[in-house]
């Protein structure tokens, strides 16, 4: 991973280089051949009568039985190598020997909640706060994607006394209820509930299907889209809670957005007090951030 700009010297904060050839034979070397004690076909059956059919498993009814990983590569029961090019949880690769090694470190140590008073943790934070842009320099730490989402849409309603957002077609945010009523993704399921009546949805910003396809004017003319929406709020004598949309739309087909639209959107969202969340899911960078966004969409929002 490259260095993160403007930060303290901290003790014990190591970056992450990727995979080595040496670092791969290494951890290959300390892992013995994993055997599990049940039969794959044993296991499907208990799959199929203990966890519900909602919960998605890859490539059913020949589902792969993944038994271990390293690096790039995953490893069925069979010892079968397959590259991973779908796996959204490893962000430095799986089983990275740098990031195994601090786990067992800190679990061997102490595991506990945030109430106390921790090194680790205010450290932790100022790193991060000083990769944002002024005046953003406060942190909140979850326990998933899913629930930093529920935690910033929450923000954005009790500080604006608004219940009103405005997403992304195809946008996915993640899979609480909350989550799911701003996730195109989840509720335009055939299966979903639909889109709520307080939700307002721009169209996806994609320059190879969507309606602009201009780079160099598709930003602007996706921020005038949402004006339009912003607007029809307004008439219904009601405000912005927030705008909300990925940094990059992973579920949408991995779509890189046109320079500038989120800026040009939240400028139409940006009545005093107006909320911007940005996202990141399925990218290999993070799960939900209250931040603001990749490089390319660089600016400053009142979160």
């Amino acid at each position: 991973l490259p260095n993160l700009p403007n930060l303290p010297n901290l003790p014990n904060l190591p970056n992450l280089p990727i995979f080595t050839p040496q670092q791969i034979a290494r951890l290959s070397s300390n892992i013995a051949e994993v055997k599990p004690h049940l039969s794959k076909a044993e296991i499907y059956e208990m799959r199929k009568k203990h966890v519900p059919e909602a919960c998605i498993l890859f490539y059913d009814p020949s589902p792969l039985q993944i038994v271990r990983a390293k690096g790039q590569y995953m490893y069925d029961e069979q010892g079968n190598e397959y590259l991973d090019c779908i796996n959204n949880v490893c962000h430095v690769g799986h089983c990275h020997p740098d990031v195994v090694k601090a786990g067992q470190r800190q679990m061997a140590i102490l595991n506990t909640n945030s109430r106390y008073l921790s090194e680790l943790n205010a450290t932790y934070a100022q790193r991060l706060a000083g990769t944002f842009p002024a005046p953003l320099d406060t942190v909140i730490f979850m326990n998933s994607g899913s629930e930093a989402t529920e935690l910033a849409l929450e923000l954005c309603r009790v500080w604006n006394d608004a219940l009103d957002f405005i997403c992304v077609d195809s946008g996915y945010h993640g899979h609480t209820r909350s989550a799911i009523t701003v996730s195109n993704y989840k509720y335009g399921h055939p299966r979903g509930i639909g889109q709520p009546q307080h939700i307002q949805q721009m169209d996806l910003p994609d320059t190879y299907r969507g309606e602009y396809r201009e780079q160099d004017k598709a930003g602007q003319q996706y921020g005038d889209q949402a004006n339009q929406l912003v607007e029809n709020i307004h008439k219904r004598g009601a405000r912005v809670a927030g705008f909300i949309g990925e940094s990059a739309l992973s579920c949408g087909g991995q779509i890189i957005l046109p320079l500038d639209t989120y800026r040009q959107s939240s400028r139409q969202c940006g009545a005093p007090g107006d909320c911007v969340l940005l996202t990141k899911f399925k990218l290999g960078s993070a799960d939900a951030e209250l931040a603001c966004g990749s490089s390319r969409h660089k600016e400053s929002y009142r979160i």
